[in-house]
């Protein structure tokens, strides 16, 4: 949080910007999608999901929600709301999202332009044997990290993919071991063209690579 010279006085990082070392380094703005409000900062505050900012803010007031997204930025992210197939948003700020024109009008979730715009999506549904209780799965973090993981694996926006139904599997053997496992029925929606791309990369394999970090394991996909 401070800097100058070896030897020499230190002086104090100004708002908007950080040090996270020692040494006689300079201090460095907030990268977008932080900020920091008081001086000799060793780090800057995250905005919070879906959110941007610009380079070097002093508030969390200069936080809005990021191209693509809209609502109120203040609780964090946690109020700034993919936009609806069909729509588009290339701003940051608290703005609504811009309907897609009349001639091409469809849009995958979470669309930051006009180019966004096609004229056909499509959607593919599958299902994906997860090692978890329902309970487990239907936690805030878990389902994040599920749709987050999928997302990764799939090369796809996180705003792209949604958790349809989560349904507990029976295993057929005593009681206790029949709430081990969940199905969950996933949706992904894509630009028409993208689908079989997309498709080709749903297998166990790649989403278990893509989840492991989160420790989720899926046994199969049908």
């Amino acid at each position: 949080g401070y800097t100058g010279g070896d030897g020499g006085p230190c002086t104090g990082c100004g708002a908007g910007t950080y040090k996270d070392a020692t040494g006689s380094a300079a201090c460095a703005a907030c990268p977008s999608g932080s900020f920091a409000s008081a001086a000799s900062a060793s780090a800057c505050t995250s905005c919070g999901a879906n959110t941007a900012s610009a380079e070097g803010s002093t508030a969390a007031s200069s936080c809005g929600c990021a191209h693509g997204f809209w609502g109120d930025a203040s609780a964090g992210g946690r109020s700034c709301t993919a936009c609806p197939t069909g729509t588009y948003k290339d701003s940051v700020g608290a703005a609504e999202c811009s309907s897609c024109p009349g001639g091409i009008p469809q849009s995958v979730p979470g669309s930051t332009a006009l180019g966004d715009c096609v004229s056909s999506l499509s959607f593919i549904t599958f299902s994906a044997t997860v090692q978890m209780s329902q309970a487990e799965f239907k936690s805030e973090a878990a389902t994040f990290a599920y749709i987050s993981g999928v997302a990764k694996a799939l090369e796809v926006a996180e705003a792209s993919v949604s958790v349809v139904s989560v349904v507990e599997k029976s295993t057929g053997r005593r009681r206790k071991l029949l709430l081990t496992s969940v199905v969950v029925e996933t949706r992904v929606v894509v630009v028409a063209d993208q689908a079989a791309i997309v498709a080709a990369r749903i297998t166990t394999d790649n989403l278990n690579s893509a989840l492991s970090s989160a420790g989720i394991s899926v046994d199969e996909v049908p």
